[in-house]
């Protein structure tokens, strides 16, 4: 395991989402991975980190929003970002301090994350449960090749199991959504892939799924390259249509998307197949980067207010 530090959080710990979807939300970073030489790791990267900086302070920085004007706050893995909900003890710790600050503090909490929430949260979330909502991401089955392309995640067992535990507090279970990201056509969209996940989800008692498209860019060219060789990118590649694609989101670079017939057909059959399972199922309408926080983010009443709206203005799903 790697060494866990305490440290002060730096300025960009708080921050304004990246995205036009999550507009309106503040990003809060609660720890980051430090390699070698002192590179702070993305969360997709595969290094193993020496360090583990937790912002010990971070609570008092969302208190501070909070009462400063924040209305919502976005908890999730990305670039500088650890995931919420690592492994870590001491990163649990800080995710539900924080949390728990913004809830108190009357301000509602989104959540996106590949880990195990520890059982404290069920309790905080149910005090709370419309000031609550979140996603656990998935992208294939346990055992499956795809496992490579979530180096940092827990187990599929281990999210099944998190996601049962949230959902068990009963206000939660339409507001815990299992997000299916990326369905990379050629790789995870066949049935063996989805049909043992989809039946782990039905038996945890999810009700919700969101499935979101890969938009084939030149980080996950690199990446599907990486780990499964240039046969299996040239397959996936032939999907694409260059110039189908979203706009650029700094710092993530444009994805073709899949021909709107293909795209159709490959959605509709997967929704089908989870509906098939008890689960109701949102299409990701996003154009803007495979890391978007897909039906979580708000609408602000106008392009000069960057608070969030209130909850009924913060709709979960994207109707299909």
């Amino acid at each position: 395991m790697p060494e866990v530090r305490l440290v002060q959080a730096p300025a960009e710990a708080l921050r304004k989402s990246r995205f036009a979807c999550a507009s309106g939300l503040v990003a809060v970073s609660v720890a980051r991975h430090v390699g070698t030489v002192g590179k702070v790791i993305d969360s997709d990267e595969g290094e193993s980190p020496e360090v583990v900086e937790v912002f010990e302070d971070i609570a008092d920085r969302v208190r501070l929003a909070a009462r400063h004007g924040a209305r919502g706050f976005y908890f999730a893995p990305g670039i500088r970002a650890a995931d919420p909900f690592g492994p870590e003890p001491h990163i649990q710790s800080a995710t539900f301090l924080a949390m728990a600050a913004a809830l108190e503090c009357g301000v509602p909490v989104r959540f996106l994350t590949e880990g195990l929430p520890a059982k404290g949260f069920a309790p905080l979330f149910k005090r709370y449960p419309h000031e609550v909502a979140g996603q656990i991401r998935f992208v294939g089955p346990s055992g499956s090749a795809l496992e490579e392309l979530e180096p940092r995640a827990a187990s599929v067992e281990a999210r099944l199991k998190g996601m049962a535990r949230l959902i068990s507090t009963g206000e939660m279970s339409e507001r815990v959504v299992a997000r299916i990201d990326p369905v990379i056509p050629g790789l995870n969209d066949e049935p063996e892939f989805l049909e043992p996940l989809a039946a782990g989800l039905e038996a945890s008692g999810a009700k919700r799924a969101l499935i979101v498209p890969l938009r084939f860019n030149s980080i996950w060219r690199e990446r599907i390259a990486g780990h499964f060789g240039e046969k299996v990118l040239g397959r996936v590649s032939r999907h694409y249509v260059p110039g189908r694609a979203g706009k650029k989101v700094s710092p993530v670079p444009p994805g073709e998307r899949l021909p709107l017939e293909r795209e159709t057909s490959l959605l509709w059959r997967l929704k089908l197949s989870f509906e098939s399972h008890g689960l109701s199922v949102a299409i990701c309408t996003c154009k803007d980067g495979h890391r978007a926080s897909c039906g979580l983010g708000v609408k602000t009443p106008s392009s000069r207010d960057a608070s969030v709206a209130s909850d009924e203005q913060m709709p979960l799903w994207a109707a299909v």
